[in-house]
Protein backbone atom coordinates (compact mmCIF):
# COMPACT_ATOMS: atom_id res chain seq x y z
CA UNK A 1 0.00 0.00 0.00
CA UNK A 2 1.37 3.24 -0.88
CA UNK A 3 0.63 6.26 1.22
CA UNK A 4 0.56 10.13 0.10
CA UNK A 5 0.24 12.63 2.93
CA UNK A 6 -0.27 16.05 1.63
CA UNK A 7 -1.09 19.01 3.59
CA UNK A 8 -1.87 22.37 2.22
CA UNK A 9 -2.77 25.82 2.98
CA UNK A 10 -4.22 28.90 1.45
CA UNK A 11 -4.39 32.80 2.74
CA UNK A 12 -5.26 35.79 1.18
CA UNK A 13 -3.07 38.61 2.42
CA UNK A 14 -5.33 41.11 0.84
CA UNK A 15 -7.98 41.24 -1.94
CA UNK A 16 -5.14 41.20 -4.40
CA UNK A 17 -2.60 39.34 -2.72
CA UNK A 18 -2.37 35.39 -2.10
CA UNK A 19 -0.26 33.43 -0.31
CA UNK A 20 -0.23 29.23 -0.87
CA UNK A 21 1.93 26.59 1.14
CA UNK A 22 1.96 22.95 0.90
CA UNK A 23 3.87 19.97 2.46
CA UNK A 24 3.31 15.93 1.56
CA UNK A 25 5.13 13.10 1.56
CA UNK A 26 5.13 10.73 -2.03
CA UNK A 27 6.63 6.85 -1.95
CA UNK A 28 7.41 5.01 -4.63
CA UNK A 29 6.09 2.16 -5.30
CA UNK A 30 8.07 -1.33 -6.06
CA UNK A 31 8.15 -1.99 -10.14
CA UNK A 32 7.56 -4.92 -11.51
CA UNK A 33 11.02 -4.54 -13.05
CA UNK A 34 12.74 -4.42 -9.95
CA UNK A 35 10.89 -7.26 -8.36
CA UNK A 36 11.93 -9.55 -11.18
CA UNK A 37 15.60 -8.36 -11.04
CA UNK A 38 16.09 -9.21 -7.65
CA UNK A 39 13.95 -12.63 -7.92
CA UNK A 40 16.49 -13.64 -11.13
CA UNK A 41 19.09 -12.07 -10.08
CA UNK A 42 20.33 -14.97 -7.40
CA UNK A 43 21.82 -16.62 -10.04
CA UNK A 44 19.72 -20.31 -8.96
CA UNK A 45 16.79 -19.21 -11.43
CA UNK A 46 18.72 -17.84 -14.18
CA UNK A 47 22.66 -17.17 -13.93
CA UNK A 48 24.25 -14.02 -15.26
CA UNK A 49 27.30 -13.65 -16.43
CA UNK A 50 29.83 -11.20 -17.24
CA UNK A 51 32.84 -12.49 -19.20
CA UNK A 52 35.98 -9.98 -20.43
CA UNK A 53 37.66 -11.36 -23.41
CA UNK A 54 40.96 -11.57 -21.70
CA UNK A 55 39.76 -14.30 -19.34
CA UNK A 56 40.85 -18.02 -19.39
CA UNK A 57 38.10 -20.30 -20.42
CA UNK A 58 36.62 -16.86 -22.81
CA UNK A 59 34.72 -17.87 -26.13
CA UNK A 60 34.66 -15.68 -29.22
CA UNK A 61 31.91 -14.52 -30.60
CA UNK A 62 29.34 -16.32 -31.73
CA UNK A 63 30.44 -18.78 -30.05
CA UNK A 64 27.77 -19.56 -26.70
CA UNK A 65 28.43 -21.17 -23.32
CA UNK A 66 26.27 -24.30 -22.82
CA UNK A 67 26.03 -26.11 -19.60
CA UNK A 68 26.63 -23.66 -16.82
CA UNK A 69 29.88 -25.92 -15.65
CA UNK A 70 31.99 -25.00 -18.54
CA UNK A 71 31.75 -20.91 -17.26
CA UNK A 72 34.79 -19.78 -16.42
CA UNK A 73 35.70 -18.87 -13.16
CA UNK A 74 34.46 -15.65 -11.68
CA UNK A 75 32.02 -14.49 -13.99
CA UNK A 76 28.62 -15.58 -12.22
CA UNK A 77 26.74 -12.02 -10.70
CA UNK A 78 24.89 -12.26 -8.24
CA UNK A 79 21.97 -9.49 -6.73
CA UNK A 80 20.02 -9.63 -3.59
CA UNK A 81 18.24 -7.07 -1.87
CA UNK A 82 19.05 -5.97 2.21
CA UNK A 83 16.57 -7.37 4.73
CA UNK A 84 15.51 -3.72 5.77
CA UNK A 85 14.22 -2.58 1.97
CA UNK A 86 12.64 0.16 1.98
CA UNK A 87 10.75 2.02 -0.43
CA UNK A 88 11.91 5.75 -1.21
CA UNK A 89 10.10 8.54 -0.78
CA UNK A 90 10.31 12.18 -0.84
CA UNK A 91 9.15 15.20 0.97
CA UNK A 92 8.29 18.19 -0.86
CA UNK A 93 7.55 21.79 0.53
CA UNK A 94 6.27 24.42 -1.78
CA UNK A 95 5.44 28.00 -0.62
CA UNK A 96 3.80 30.38 -3.39
CA UNK A 97 3.00 33.94 -3.54
CA UNK A 98 0.45 35.56 -6.34
CA UNK A 99 -0.33 39.02 -6.83
CA UNK A 100 -3.27 40.44 -9.54
CA UNK A 101 -0.61 43.13 -10.66
CA UNK A 102 -3.29 44.37 -13.02
CA UNK A 103 -7.02 43.33 -13.80
CA UNK A 104 -5.96 40.87 -16.41
CA UNK A 105 -2.16 40.13 -15.35
CA UNK A 106 -1.09 37.54 -12.67
CA UNK A 107 2.32 37.55 -11.40
CA UNK A 108 3.36 34.43 -9.31
CA UNK A 109 6.40 33.29 -7.47
CA UNK A 110 6.41 29.58 -6.31
CA UNK A 111 9.46 28.47 -4.20
CA UNK A 112 10.06 24.56 -3.76
CA UNK A 113 12.34 22.44 -2.19
CA UNK A 114 12.16 18.87 -2.92
CA UNK A 115 14.07 15.89 -0.95
CA UNK A 116 14.34 12.31 -1.86
CA UNK A 117 15.14 9.76 0.42
CA UNK A 118 16.12 6.07 1.18
CA UNK A 119 16.62 5.87 -2.97
CA UNK A 120 17.55 2.93 -4.45
CA UNK A 121 21.15 1.87 -4.86
CA UNK A 122 23.54 -0.96 -5.81
CA UNK A 123 26.53 -1.32 -4.49
CA UNK A 124 29.29 -3.95 -5.56
CA UNK A 125 29.93 -5.70 -2.74
CA UNK A 126 32.89 -7.78 -3.78
CA UNK A 127 35.23 -4.94 -4.70
CA UNK A 128 37.80 -5.53 -2.34
CA UNK A 129 39.53 -2.32 -0.52
CA UNK A 130 41.53 -0.69 -2.91
CA UNK A 131 45.47 -0.47 -2.69
CA UNK A 132 45.87 1.40 -5.89
CA UNK A 133 45.47 5.03 -7.40
CA UNK A 134 45.54 6.80 -10.43
CA UNK A 135 46.25 10.43 -11.12
CA UNK A 136 44.47 12.18 -13.57
CA UNK A 137 45.26 15.94 -15.25
CA UNK A 138 42.40 18.46 -15.15
CA UNK A 139 42.80 20.31 -18.34
CA UNK A 140 40.82 23.54 -18.95
CA UNK A 141 38.96 24.67 -22.17
CA UNK A 142 42.55 25.51 -24.25
CA UNK A 143 43.95 21.87 -22.79
CA UNK A 144 46.07 23.51 -20.43
CA UNK A 145 46.66 21.31 -17.08
CA UNK A 146 44.40 23.04 -14.28
CA UNK A 147 45.29 20.65 -11.12
CA UNK A 148 44.85 16.83 -10.81
CA UNK A 149 42.58 14.45 -9.53
CA UNK A 150 43.42 11.35 -7.55
CA UNK A 151 40.90 7.93 -7.43
CA UNK A 152 41.05 4.76 -6.12
CA UNK A 153 41.39 1.57 -8.63
CA UNK A 154 40.00 -1.22 -7.72
CA UNK A 155 41.89 -4.03 -8.53
CA UNK A 156 40.76 -7.19 -6.28
CA UNK A 157 37.89 -9.22 -4.96
CA UNK A 158 36.55 -10.59 -1.95
CA UNK A 159 35.28 -13.98 -4.08
CA UNK A 160 36.96 -14.87 -6.96
CA UNK A 161 34.34 -17.37 -8.08
CA UNK A 162 31.84 -14.51 -8.70
CA UNK A 163 32.27 -11.61 -11.32
CA UNK A 164 30.17 -8.95 -9.55
CA UNK A 165 27.68 -9.14 -6.22
CA UNK A 166 25.10 -6.16 -6.00
CA UNK A 167 23.43 -5.36 -2.86
CA UNK A 168 20.66 -3.32 -3.31
CA UNK A 169 19.72 -0.75 -0.28
CA UNK A 170 18.26 2.18 0.38
CA UNK A 171 21.78 4.62 0.09
CA UNK A 172 20.87 6.97 -2.05
CA UNK A 173 19.61 10.89 -1.63
CA UNK A 174 18.53 14.00 -3.66
CA UNK A 175 18.44 17.62 -2.98
CA UNK A 176 16.23 20.11 -5.16
CA UNK A 177 15.54 23.54 -5.13
CA UNK A 178 13.79 25.93 -7.53
CA UNK A 179 12.22 29.47 -7.87
CA UNK A 180 9.69 29.68 -10.55
CA UNK A 181 8.62 33.00 -11.37
CA UNK A 182 4.84 33.15 -14.61
CA UNK A 183 3.33 36.19 -15.59
CA UNK A 184 -0.23 35.24 -16.77
CA UNK A 185 -2.15 37.80 -19.05
CA UNK A 186 -5.60 37.92 -20.30
CA UNK A 187 -5.52 39.08 -23.83
CA UNK A 188 -9.34 38.41 -25.05
CA UNK A 189 -12.00 36.45 -23.26
CA UNK A 190 -10.66 33.28 -24.55
CA UNK A 191 -7.50 33.65 -25.07
CA UNK A 192 -4.31 33.92 -22.61
CA UNK A 193 -0.55 34.30 -22.73
CA UNK A 194 1.60 33.70 -20.32
CA UNK A 195 5.69 33.51 -19.71
CA UNK A 196 7.83 31.96 -17.02
CA UNK A 197 11.04 31.55 -15.89
CA UNK A 198 12.90 28.83 -13.41
CA UNK A 199 15.79 28.49 -11.53
CA UNK A 200 16.67 25.21 -10.14
CA UNK A 201 19.51 23.23 -8.77
CA UNK A 202 19.44 19.25 -8.36
CA UNK A 203 21.86 17.18 -6.99
CA UNK A 204 22.28 13.62 -5.87
CA UNK A 205 24.72 10.67 -5.65
CA UNK A 206 22.95 8.09 -7.73
CA UNK A 207 23.57 8.83 -10.73
CA UNK A 208 25.64 5.65 -11.72
CA UNK A 209 25.05 3.17 -14.52
CA UNK A 210 22.21 1.77 -13.45
CA UNK A 211 22.52 -1.92 -12.49
CA UNK A 212 18.60 -2.22 -14.04
CA UNK A 213 16.10 -0.13 -14.50
CA UNK A 214 15.43 1.89 -11.55
CA UNK A 215 18.26 1.38 -9.37
CA UNK A 216 21.72 2.95 -9.82
CA UNK A 217 25.14 1.68 -9.40
CA UNK A 218 27.58 2.92 -6.55
CA UNK A 219 30.48 3.50 -7.75
CA UNK A 220 32.28 3.23 -4.21
CA UNK A 221 30.67 0.53 -2.04
CA UNK A 222 28.31 2.05 0.10
CA UNK A 223 30.41 5.26 0.20
CA UNK A 224 27.39 7.70 -1.29
CA UNK A 225 28.83 10.99 -0.34
CA UNK A 226 31.69 10.28 -2.71
CA UNK A 227 29.33 10.32 -5.58
CA UNK A 228 27.70 13.54 -4.59
CA UNK A 229 27.35 16.35 -7.16
CA UNK A 230 24.93 17.89 -9.98
CA UNK A 231 22.08 15.38 -10.65
CA UNK A 232 22.49 14.29 -14.85
CA UNK A 233 19.29 15.95 -15.25
CA UNK A 234 20.49 19.31 -13.78
CA UNK A 235 18.93 22.28 -15.76
CA UNK A 236 19.84 25.72 -13.69
CA UNK A 237 17.83 28.05 -15.98
CA UNK A 238 14.50 27.63 -18.22
CA UNK A 239 12.28 30.20 -19.52
CA UNK A 240 9.47 29.57 -21.77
Amino acid sequence: MNLTPRASLAYLLSPRTAFRASYGWYFTPLTGQIVDALFLGNSLYQTNILVNPNQTGALVFPKVFTPTGTLPNGTPNIMYAVSKMRQPYTQQITAALERRVSVDTVLTVNAMNIRGQKLWTAADVNLAAPTKTETYTVENANNQATSTFVTNVYTARNDGTKAQVFQVENGGSSWYNAVAVQLRKQVARSLSVQASYTWSHSIDDVSGTPVVPGIPSNSTPSNYAGDRGNSEADQRQRGQ
